[in-house]
């Protein structure tokens, strides 16, 4: 208790510094800006409405909060080896900031926030490692004084601290050493494995993995021991199956969530029993069972829980943990159901081959949520939409569900309003219409990705298991342009102007002129590579690119010397989408993994490092971060004699350091405002 307190005197006026922000007053009704750190941009984030929830749905918010928190240590060891002792040594080193010189404390937090951010020294979009601008030395003198000072670094004495961080010095300081994260375009002789730093796979190759028979594809690390490869399964055990990877983790995972399973509706509790299961056994068919229960649950609150999403993996296997926490935002959702609910509609007049059309539908939900929490390969930064489950088999029998996240679409259009529009539009007419058009475009776009772009489409039934086992290092990139596609070819389609989704033709008009524009913008954040990583941009880049040197729907104009993509023809535009979809849909439903390579190697990765260079000098000059991270509302019980409760109580945590330092379990939870 006495070390609590004492850190806690330290961080109130080391936080104070470093954040800038813990004496600002947050309204509740919106996001608020609360640092620029660097590129990184930090909200608070809120959540409005959760208030009106029932006690028994804040109770079962707040464990699964809990659950997402206790995870969020299995995305910084996936994310790379040595991720959670670099963590550790430097939040251990801010927290007993004494005698250390202020600059190189300073350096160390910035450092810190970019490592919180990122989960991990890897950028997101790029994947390359990013630097300190502390050095070795002053590290090491840092960390020595905190030793000194009762700092926890897991060594007994100045020796063992010196060989720790000499362990960790390359991984920290070394640019040419493991600079890439996910490399799905690596320099022979290296393989994408060999030549990717990610933690999902030690000391073994593409080929050595692809012969191997994994029982535990999504949830293990592979490894190879000398000349015996053998999978590292993610679970907690039970009285039957060993513990596995991070066991002592994954069982805090799991007392949360059981938690949460006494608390919840029958249909919540069957879902939540089998993922408890699956993360005590690491079996997929608990995973398989727990995503079919999901589906059918309608709870006001709800959450993805688990290792889900695999675009770190470069093959697209292994999941990496996620927390996503969230209730329904009655205000938008009106939108989303009525895209979900013409489903079939839209299946029927999809430009592909009926061969790969759904005939049989089941049931798609369309929601906004408020996000309450998003931690690991969620969180600080969530992502602005979710469809899941991911697998084809599930979505086609039981179905699926799309979320659009309103809150964390609040904060992105706090921190970049119109600012790359007014640059990157080629004249005001096209600024005005967005800026009138703009937001209902924005949410119709991400709502159709999501529900009717991940949702649509069929496998053929020649393909035995999943696209992605065929397409491999592609099958990400391929599936977010198709959904991208989907949602240009409908929102410009007259059946959305006939349903009352679209409100009129204008938001085809802007949403088509948003997306080219849009590819200069990801140029601009890439870098100095010549080449992009990140699926999603792959996905934008190759359409807008097939647009433009394929069917000339797309064009370049140069005016006041600034480059402009422009769209020349919108029938054509939309006709070269059909086109393009029709060709991804194939490919995928398939498995065409040559088809998928040579598309997406021609249009989707190498970059006019030209173009490049001008739009990042022109976002330089805008002063707009990269990333925007969020300081996450925080609940607590307000609790009553002999353990019942009385209600949960939300606030809105004013510090990024003071919360990820608290997730970290390095210090209290902060008091309720």
């Amino acid at each position: 208790m006495f070390r609590h307190i004492v850190i806690s005197l330290m961080l109130i006026t080391l936080l104070s510094v470093f954040s800038g922000c813990t004496k600002k007053v947050i309204p509740p009704e919106g996001p608020v800006l609360l640092e620029r750190t660097d590129n990184i941009a930090i909200v608070s984030l809120k959540a409005p409405g959760f208030d009106k929830l029932s006690i028994q749905d804040k109770r079962i918010a707040y464990h699964l909060m809990r659950a997402s928190i206790a995870g969020r240590d299995l995305a910084y060891d996936q994310s790379h080896r040595h991720a959670l002792e670099i963590r550790d040594l430097l939040e251990e080193i801010i927290l007993h900031p004494q005698e250390i010189p202020w600059e190189v404390l300073e350096n160390i937090t910035l450092y810190l926030k970019k490592f919180w951010t990122f989960t991990g020294q890897y950028d997101p979009i790029t994947s390359r490692k990013f630097i300190p601008e502390f050095s070795l030395e002053e590290l090491t003198a840092a960390a020595d004084t905190a030793l000194n000072h009762g700092a926890n670094l897991g060594v007994a004495d100045h020796g063992q601290l010196h060989t720790k961080i000499d362990k960790l010095q390359r991984s920290l300081f070394d640019p040419d050493y493991e600079p890439i994260r996910t490399n799905k375009s690596p320099t022979p002789p290296d393989d994408i494995l060999t030549g990717s730093a990610v933690n999902h796979y030690h000391n073994i190759t593409l080929k050595e993995a692809e012969a191997f028979p994994e029982r535990y594809p999504l949830n293990s690390r592979l490894v190879k021991d000398n000349t015996s490869i053998h999978e590292e399964v993610y679970r907690t055990g039970s009285p039957d199956i060993p513990p596995g990877r991070m066991a002592e983790t994954m069982g805090k995972v799991v007392e949360e969530l059981d938690q949460a399973r006494l608390l919840a509706r029958p249909s919540q509790r069957k879902a939540l029993t089998h993922l408890i299961d699956y993360l005590q056994t690491g079996d997929l068919q608990e995973f398989r069972k727990y995503n079919i229960a999901w589906v059918a649950d309608q709870s006001p609150v709800d959450f993805t829980i688990g290792f889900i999403e695999v675009y770190r993996d470069p093959r697209g296997q292994k999941g990496t943990f996620e927390g996503i926490v969230y209730f329904v935002d009655s205000t938008r959702t009106h939108i989303m159901e009525k895209i979900a609910g013409n489903a079939a509609t839209f299946e029927e007049l999809s430009p592909w081959d009926p061969a790969y059309k759904k005939t049989e539908h089941s049931a798609i939900a369309g929601k906004a949520i408020n996000l309450l929490i998003g931690t690991g390969d969620s969180g600080p930064m969530p992502p602005l939409g979710i469809n899941l489950p991911n697998e084809e088999a599930i979505r086609a029998q039981y179905g699926s569900k799309s979320v659009v996240l309103s809150n964390i679409d609040e904060g992105s259009k706090l921190i970049y309003g119109n600012a790359t529009t007014n640059e990157f539009a080629e004249n005001q007419q096209v600024i005005d219409q967005w800026t009138q058009w703009g937001d209902i475009t924005s949410f119709i776009m991400v709502s159709m990705h999501e529900i009717i772009g991940h949702g649509s489409g069929k496998l053929s039934p020649d393909l035995q298991g999943t696209d992605a086992d065929y397409l491999a290092e592609y099958a990400s990139t391929l599936e977010e342009a198709r959904a991208d596609l989907v949602a240009l070819y409908f929102i410009a389609h007259p059946i959305s102007l006939e349903l009352g989704i679209v409100p009129n033709q204008a938001c085809g008009e802007a949403a088509y002129r948003k997306y080219a524009r849009g590819d200069l913008v990801n140029l601009a954040w890439i870098g100095d590579a010549d080449h992009i990583e990140q699926d999603h941009d792959r996905g934008h880049h190759m359409i807008v690119e097939y647009l433009r040197r394929v069917t000339g729907a797309i064009d370049t104009l140069r005016q006041d010397s600034k480059l402009f993509l422009i769209v020349n023809d919108l029938d054509k535009a939309h006709l070269g989408v059909a086109e393009l979809l029709s060709k991804v849909m194939k490919i995928k439903a398939t498995g065409d993994y040559q088809g998928a390579k040579e598309l997406i190697e021609t249009y989707g990765v190498k970059v006019n490092t030209a173009w490049r260079d001008e739009a990042s000098q022109r976002i330089d000059a805008l002063d707009l971060p990269d990333y925007v991270a969020y300081v996450m509302p925080e609940l607590t019980l307000d609790a009553l004699p002999l353990g019942r409760v009385n209600d949960v109580k939300i606030s809105y945590p004013r510090d990024f350091v003071a919360q990820m330092l608290t997730y970290s379990g390095k210090i209290p939870k902060e008091p309720t405002p």
